[in-house]
């Protein structure tokens, strides 16, 4: 993703609520339910399987985020749906 660009999607995380995550790797996808500020890292909290997964936003793993269809595509590492 366009750096400049990450720079102007990532200032207004909290509007990600509701958003549809979709992660490449392992081709499951859930919906946002909150975003949290941890220490040096923000996390987006998603629904995937009856569970709640906490996801790492990362610059690098963030695709492509899309404000019109609501939709956040990642390539997360392997696994992390999982934990």
């Amino acid at each position: 993703m366009d750096p400049g660009k990450m720079d102007e999607e990532m200032d207004d995380e909290e509007s990600w609520i509701g958003f549809t995550l979709f992660d490449k790797t392992s081709g499951h996808s859930g919906i946002i339910n909150a975003i949290e500020e941890f220490p040096q890292q923000l996390m987006a909290v998603v629904s995937f399987k009856d569970k709640e997964h906490y996801i790492l936003l990362r610059e690098e793993w963030i695709q492509q985020v899309d404000a019109n269809s609501k939709t956040i595509h990642m390539e997360l590492p392997e696994g992390m749906f999982d934990l």
